[in-house]
């Protein structure tokens, strides 16, 4: 397969997945084998196998750049560093992740404060979240859809500690936002 092919594949599952259609991408990534995938399009791949639930194809697809054998030194940008990290968050390998997480220079990779966030969530360190969450928000357009996933992760972490008002805020200004560009799938969650 051509990398416009996996682009557009690409490109289809991460509609199905941001319209909640997720279990769809999985069965269709099912089918892509992790070696037919181009080095160039890995990371790609790896983040929509996390988002639908599938986060060992993930690791599998970043592994021979994150973690090479032979090699005392991984080649891997921040992007795949931050990526093979939320990875092994979903699996449970929340320590780990984080000890990856800390060598991601955020301001390259915002993201990698979102899973960061993960990793506290997974240790029931809402309130340590916190602040992660809010520094994710500031250095993510409002317009974005990466900023109402940040704001539908911070408002369970205020609720948790006790900050309602913020909570409140927090959902009523996701939900707007949701609702003015008709995105069902938040507006559920």
């Amino acid at each position: 397969m051509s990398n416009d092919k996996f682009s557009q594949l690409f490109d289809e599952m991460d509609g199905l997945i941001a319209n909640g259609a997720a279990t769809e991408a999985a069965v269709r990534l099912r089918r892509v084998k992790v070696s037919t995938v181009p080095a160039s399009m890995r990371l790609r791949y790896a983040r929509l196998a996390r988002r639908a639930a599938m986060p060992l194809r993930a690791l599998r697809a970043l592994a021979p750049t994150v973690r090479p054998r032979g090699i005392s030194k991984s080649l891997a940008t921040d992007a795949e560093k931050a990526e093979y990290a939320a990875s092994l968050i979903s699996i449970g390998a929340v320590n780990e992740g984080l000890k990856l997480l800390s060598s991601v220079d955020s301001q390259k990779v915002p993201d990698s404060l979102l899973f960061t966030a993960f990793a506290y969530f997974a240790k029931w360190d809402y309130a340590r979240s916190i602040p992660v969450l809010e520094s994710y928000l500031r250095m993510t357009p409002t317009t974005s859809y990466a900023y109402l996933v940040g704001q539908l992760n911070l408002a369970p972490a205020l609720i948790f500690c006790g900050e309602y008002d913020e909570a409140r805020k927090t959902l009523s200004a996701a939900m707007e936002a949701a609702k003015q560009r008709n995105l069902g799938t938040v507006l559920g969650n």
